[in-house]
């Protein structure tokens, strides 16, 4: 007779055996899925690190991995929806592996990049693989009733040189297409030194909050000087970052880092406010000084908050208006004319004197420079130096002089260093100078001990 308790458990071994044989199958189903990236059908960035890993090392050829950017892929999106982005990204990748090997590992390394290895033969250049895949990526494609252009950057890290492992790899490749602007027909091959400078850039930007929140930056102040009175009748502020482990750090290492992050508006809001109260501490002390300048990059100038922000600082400080000079550059001024018009008019009407500074670098139109509410030019020091002898400096500076004067505009030589530089400027009418022939920039204790703003100039450098 059957064993129904004997049975029931053979069924329930079945049973649990199927649902184990079911469980197995999901997760190898959730393992491929995890593998693949839903959108484009391509390896995901985990598994084409895992495949370099795997399959490289087991061949002596070399290889190099590709990172395809496609920079305005998120600017498609935005403008004419995700329809038409994810087409766009869908032919790309057919596009990529149409124009490589067959056996070629393939996979989207991040929201608009997609990597491709690359085998290296014998005779093969990957410079020129690059640049065919490049020139077939970049072709003028229809979608919908948008004809777009894709704006293709690829990097190439080399295996097993640039990164013995798959993670080197793909980092080093990303690294050389962020490095665009040195490559020819943006393609760029991993350079160390590059990755080193931009590893030093993420590790600057990390610490520039907190150097803006905390009492890391300071500002040093250098004499705008009045020949004739033989003393200081102004100021330019000029910041510095004192960091904890790398020791004082210049502005031209930290102020493009500042640009790209978004964080130069609030540098900027900081610098102007500390360099006006100092101009009032120093208007306590009866120190004559009769002005402040202040730099504004192109950011903040266009900042919607920059009159506010100018107006609470001066409220703040209680400086009257015509002791702030503002100065923009040349190329500022002329990114968008009718945009600075109304900003300095606006700022001027305030109260503010406006200064173009590094003037003869940049294209300004004269008819332009006529109609800004400017008050100063301020003479790029690359014509300064050496003007005494040099023939074509001279001839620019004497220009820009006489220019001044047509326009009823002050006119002040930067960069300053020597007598015979001085003399030279001061022969063609320019009577206000900066530079280190008086003094280097200092902090505001040493501005004072140096007699700088006292009715004599004491600091006048030897030659």
């Amino acid at each position: 007779m059957p064993n129904p308790q004997g049975a029931g458990k053979l069924d329930r071994a079945a049973t649990t055996e199927h649902a184990l044989t079911i469980m197995r199958q999901l997760n190898d189903t959730i393992d491929v899925l995890a593998s693949i990236d839903a959108e484009t059908a391509l390896l995901t960035r985990k598994c084409v690190i895992k495949a370099i890993d795997q399959l490289l090392p087991l061949e002596e050829r070399p290889a190099a991995l590709l990172h395809i950017s496609i920079e305005n892929l998120g600017r498609v999106r935005n403008s004419v929806g995700d329809a038409v982005s994810h087409e766009m990204l869908r032919r790309m990748v057919s596009v990529t592996f149409n124009n490589l090997p067959g056996n070629t590992i393939k996979g989207r390394l991040g929201d608009h990049a997609i990597g491709a290895v690359v085998r290296l033969g014998p005779h093969d250049s990957i410079e020129n693989t690059a640049r065919k895949l490049r020139r077939a990526l970049i072709r003028t494609q229809q979608y919908g009733d948008n004809d777009i252009v894709a704006d293709i950057r690829i990097g190439i890290a080399l295996w097993p040189q640039d990164g013995s492992s798959g993670d080197d790899l793909v980092r080093q490749a990303a690294t050389a297409a962020v490095h665009h602007d040195v490559g020819a027909d943006n393609i760029t091959f991993f350079n160390r030194t590059a990755s080193e400078t931009l590893a030093r850039n993420f590790e600057l930007e990390s610490g520039l909050r907190a150097a803006i929140k905390g009492e890391q930056m300071v500002l040093h102040y250098q004499p705008v000087v009045d020949h004739r009175a033989q003393r200081a009748v102004g100021a330019e502020a000029l910041v510095r970052w004192n960091h904890p482990t790398l020791g004082v750090v210049g502005p031209d290492q930290f102020i493009p880092i500042a640009e790209q992050s978004g964080l130069i508006v609030e540098l900027g809001h900081w610098v102007l406010r500390e360099a006006c109260m100092q101009l009032r501490s120093w208007q306590d002390q009866n120190v004559s000084i009769s002005h402040m300048s202040v730099n504004l990059s192109a950011r903040q100038f266009l900042d919607p908050m920059l009159e506010e922000t100018v107006t609470d600082v001066l409220s703040e400080t209680g400086i009257d208006p015509n002791a702030l000079q503002l100065e923009i550059t040349e190329s500022v001024a002329m990114a968008n004319i009718e945009q600075t018009l109304a900003v300095a008019h606006r700022l001027r009407e305030m109260g503010i004197t406006m200064a173009i500074d590094d003037f003869g670098t940049g294209h300004c139109s004269m008819s332009y420079l006529r109609s800004l509410p400017v008050d100063v030019l301020k003479i790029d020091r690359t014509f300064v130096a050496d003007v005494d002898w040099d023939l074509g400096k001279g001839a620019i500076c004497e220009a820009i002089i006489t220019l001044a004067r047509g326009l009823r505009l002050s006119v002040v030589a930067e960069g300053v260093e020597t007598r015979a530089e001085l003399d030279w400027l001061a022969g063609q009418g320019c009577e206000v100078f900066q530079g280190y022939f008086f003094n280097k920039p200092l902090d505001a204790e040493a501005f004072v001990s140096a007699g700088l703003g006292t009715p004599r100039l004491s600091s006048v450098a030897a030659e």
